[in-house]
């Protein structure tokens, strides 16, 4: 089921009852596919490697469409693990490949940092500033600000995945979904 955008990227989370996984495409794949659509890609599944080879990722990369077989289903959660805001920080400090396969339910506060060069996106603890949090993956905040800056410095249920597309040594986060009021908001980012 295509289940959130990936963030900075063209592509999507797949989700099944087994796990996720990141999928890399085209814009014109994009075009064809909509969040909750069950589908049938072709692509390379593969260790996305960065130059350290610090903190690497699962990725299907070069994803083609084979069949899309529409719907508007709500992906699986019966993989997701529950973890403390405070455990994925330790996650994303000591990464490792296989943890960017799957997706964890948490509950943290998001908050945005803007310095004069850059603004970011992090979450964090209840009392937690962005020295202590997790950074948001994203090529510039504008790409959540439209999805989260209702929702700044606030404690909220969240699906997030763990990523580094970027040669890091920790690995960053993606909000794919936030639960406000008991509705869940799936991030859109690549579907608009």
């Amino acid at each position: 089921i295509v289940a959130a955008s990936l963030v900075n990227h063209t592509g999507f989370y797949l989700i099944d009852e087994t796990g996720a996984i990141a999928i890399s495409t085209t814009a014109e794949v994009i075009k064809e596919v909509e969040l909750g659509n069950k589908i049938i890609i072709e692509g390379t599944k593969q260790i996305y490697e960065t130059s350290k080879g610090l903190c690497d990722q699962h990725v299907i990369r070069d994803a083609t469409l084979i069949a899309n077989l529409a719907g508007n289903y709500e992906y699986s959660t019966s993989s997701f693990e529950e973890k403390s805001i405070e455990d994925l920080i330790s996650m994303s400090k000591n990464p490792t490949t296989d943890n960017t396969l799957k997706v964890y339910k948490t509950t943290a506060k998001i908050v945005k940092y803007a310095d004069g060069y850059s603004t970011n996106f992090y979450i964090t603890t209840e009392n937690g500033t962005t020295k202590d949090g997790i950074l948001l993956y994203s090529g510039n905040a504008a790409q959540y600000s439209s999805f989260l800056d209702d929702h700044l410095n606030k404690i909220i249920e969240m699906e997030v995945a763990l990523c580094d597309w970027n040669n890091k040594s920790q690995h960053r986060a993606c909000i794919l979904s936030i639960t406000i009021d008991g509705e869940k908001i799936v991030n859109n980012c690549n579907f608009r």
